[in-house]
């Protein structure tokens, strides 16, 4: 038996793998609890920032205007959507990454085919990331991408202080900030390592797990401008209603 199949049998003796939403044991999400989320259908959402049943008038973003165009959201932050973002977050279960991305892809398809030159996450603050061992918004990117055959860039710095999840709308506009740089590639000349400074791809498609206000897919989208990107649409695995 190969070692990490063996390593993984015995993790599972240990630890058995349970679902985020129901802790049923055998799956990260089950058939039930995926079921159980309330997918948002594209064609009648808002098409600027994903709120369901508002493609005609949206009464969640009236009067407001986002720096990117568009955006899409696969669920309704509802149970057992919350569950599944906390324990992908809090808890580093990196596998929910891959369910989450599997849950968002359809509705972003057609994004990805002929638009999208790259999908970049909404990176977690790096105070985060110390704490957690695991930046999540750089992890469900990268699942997204592979779903979607595109290339992954992980150009964003968060420079944000606070934590988002207890600010109101006024307040996160205000604490959440990012910088864009360059990202280094690597290539070997001869016997020689050149180093090239790459910026931002021009058509983004920019992922984060939950879309609140907008104030931090606006935020990262307005470092992506800065620094040359031409337009970034927003991907969301979950939509908060306002209600």
């Amino acid at each position: 038996m190969p070692l990490p199949t063996l390593i993984e049998g015995l993790l599972e003796l240990v630890a058995p793998t349970t679902c985020a939403g129901c802790e049923w044991p055998g799956a990260v999400l089950c058939e039930t609890c995926d079921s159980r989320l309330e997918r948002i259908v594209p064609e009648r959402a808002c098409p600027a920032c994903g709120a369901p049943e508002c493609h005609r008038r949206c009464h969640e973003c009236v009067g407001r205007t986002f720096p990117f165009t568009a955006t899409r959201c696969a669920v309704v932050f509802e149970e057992p959507a919350p569950r599944i973002v906390i324990l992908h977050k809090e808890a580093a279960e990196r596998r929910l990454a891959t369910a989450m991305a599997q849950i968002m892809a359809p509705t972003v398809a057609e994004w990805a085919d002929g638009w999208a030159d790259a999908v970049v996450g909404v990176p977690a603050a790096p105070s985060a990331v110390s704490r957690r061992a695991y930046d999540h918004g750089s992890g469900l990117a990268a699942a997204l991408a592979a779903r979607l055959g595109r290339p992954v860039a992980r150009p964003l710095r968060c420079l944000t202080a606070r934590d988002q999840r207890a600010l109101g709308r006024a307040a996160r506009a205000a604490n959440v900030a990012f910088t864009c740089e360059p990202e280094p590639r690597r290539r070997l000349l001869g016997s020689s390592l050149e180093v090239a400074a790459v910026m931002p791809p021009a058509n983004v498609l920019l992922v984060d797990d939950v879309f609140t206000t907008g104030a931090t897919a606006a935020a990262a989208t307005r470092a992506l401008l800065a620094a040359g990107t031409r337009e970034v649409r927003v991907a969301a695995f979950a939509r908060v209603l306002r209600g």
